[in-house]
């Protein structure tokens, strides 16, 4: 009798009274019949039914346990699929990005190139209409970029590509043309084409000089440089890992052997610490003059 109770609570705690409710109840029907022939005093009869229940509640244990494990297994099988889904998306999706992220900066080194094409022709004078509304496209494309709008970024920087270039062309098919004018006029149009290009490429070089930060550069381009300025730019390179100037001129006026330049400056920052710094755009003018057949910066201001 005790060893069938035994076996009865080991079922129960098997919960095969909810997984397997035929066979314990088979078991409890033995026990009590079993229970009968012992109060009627058949002890012979008694013990061998409660034999038979407490294998049947042994039984039923171990059906329970049985199923149990195979829904372990079963909610185990699901949680690993459903984990190597999660991380099959995860890859997908990673794809996704580098591919876009990839198609951004193919598009970013199409318009920086178109700009160059650009710059070189003259653009910011000849067509300077087209140069900056291509410029301006180019700066949407950066904010989209910088808010992790890939798409948008991609689409932006292409239509600034493609509408640099056609500044571009438009600035050489203008210079073209420019050079069919009678000679003395072709003559003083090329020294005026010149010096221009001349502060354009000081401008440039200043540009590139602040971008790769560095100051032995900028100081031959600006042989004026006082302490105290060169300092403070020196402080802002060693503050900073990576700068992006972006320089557009609104106005060249040139005058024998100097020539001044307005500008609307904007710099992008990014810190040693890794901090993203983007300035208001301001108001720059620079002063140049001519030395030999280069030009050199006498102020920025």
């Amino acid at each position: 009798m005790t060893q069938s109770k035994l076996a009865r609570a080991a079922s129960e705690a098997a919960r095969a009274p909810d997984l397997v409710r035929n066979l314990f109840d088979a078991a409890r029907g033995i026990e009590s019949a079993a229970m009968a022939l012992y109060k009627a005093k058949q002890f012979g009869q008694a013990t061998a039914k409660f034999s038979e229940s407490r294998e049947g509640y042994q039984h039923a244990a171990t059906e329970a346990r049985s199923r149990i494990e195979t829904e372990q297994q079963r909610q185990q099988a699901a949680q690993q699929e459903q984990t190597l889904k999660v991380e099959r998306e995860h890859k997908v999706l990673a794809q996704q990005q580098a591919s876009q992220r990839e198609a951004v900066q193919n598009a970013r080194q199409a318009y920086d190139h178109a700009r160059d094409k650009a710059s070189q022709a003259g653009a910011e004078t000849r067509a300077l209409e087209s140069f900056q509304q291509a410029t301006a496209q180019a700066s949407e494309a950066q904010a989209k970029l910088d808010k992790g709008d890939l798409q948008g970024a991609q689409h932006d920087f292409e239509v600034a590509a493609s509408a640099m270039e056609q500044a571009a062309t438009t600035a050489e098919t203008i210079f073209r043309q420019s050079q069919v004018e009678a000679p003395d006029r072709a003559r003083d149009a090329a020294q005026k084409e010149s010096d221009r290009r001349g502060v354009e490429e000081a401008l440039r070089g200043y540009k590139t000089a602040w971008e790769s930060k560095d100051l032995g550069r900028l100081k031959t381009l600006w042989p004026g440089l006082d302490g105290g300025t060169e300092k403070k730019i020196k402080q802002t390179f060693e503050f900073s890992r990576a700068i992006k100037i972006d320089l557009q001129l609104t106005n060249i006026s040139i005058t024998r052997d100097a020539a001044t330049v307005t500008c609307q400056r904007q710099d992008r920052t990014v810190t040693v610490t890794g901090d993203k710094l983007t300035s208001k755009p301001f108001k720059t003018t620079i002063t140049l003059r001519r030395t030999g057949s280069t030009w050199v910066i006498e102020d920025v201001h």
